[in-house]
């Protein structure tokens, strides 16, 4: 009786080995493919960026845009009458991206054309007036501010409220970037570029 009772203790604790060591196991397993999916969708994600930036400007760059209506303590005026004979940086946002994302790139922007604000132009779209002069409050923007419609641009850059693009004399555009607040480095190397093309 003994024998049967130990033998049985004996199976028991095996058995309970047997499936902690499965468990662990599986548990390793899940932990390792989870960390190979993360991965995958991180690069997907970051091709994505990427290919989405490259497309921009191989399909955009030389395009001639329309001109916009640009609104600025409650004088009119439109964007061609801003450009003073020289190209000038455009950066374009609206009250619906990351409010500390634009102050990021603001707060970039600001450092590399402190000197030569009239190379910069900013544009914005605003659900209300009470959203704009929150925002404007919030960033302390001292680089030329512009309200604009929010429907600015769609007849090229469809898909996107987010980006910068330098505007040339005659209305035609190029390097086009439209930045990713997961893709910073990316944002500062771009305005960096942009800052030597056009003030050295």
């Amino acid at each position: 009786m003994n024998i049967w009772k130990l033998i049985s203790l004996v199976l028991t604790i095996f058995l309970i080995t047997l499936i902690f060591f499965n468990f662990n196991q599986t548990t390793l397993y899940r932990s390792q493919h989870k960390s190979e999916f993360e991965n995958f969708v991180k690069k997907d994600d970051t091709l994505n960026f990427y290919k989405l930036n490259y497309s921009q400007s191989v399909n955009l760059d030389g395009v001639k845009i329309l001109d916009v209506i640009c609104k600025k303590n409650e004088e009119t005026t439109v964007l061609s009458n801003l450009l003073n004979k020289t190209p000038i940086l455009i950066y374009r946002f609206t009250d619906k991206e990351c409010t500390s994302c634009i102050e990021e790139i603001l707060t970039h922007v600001t450092k590399k054309f402190f000197v030569k604000k009239d190379r910069i132009i900013i544009l914005c779209s605003f659900t209300n007036e009470l959203s704009f002069l929150t925002i404007k409050k919030a960033l302390n923007i001292r680089i030329p501010l512009y309200e604009i419609p929010e429907n600015a641009f769609e007849e090229f850059l469809k898909d996107n409220k987010h980006f910068f693009f330098v505007l040339h004399p005659d209305m035609k555009i190029s390097h086009i970037f439209v930045p990713n607040s997961d893709y910073f480095d990316q944002s500062r190397s771009y305005i960096d570029g942009v800052a030597r093309f056009l003030l050295e």
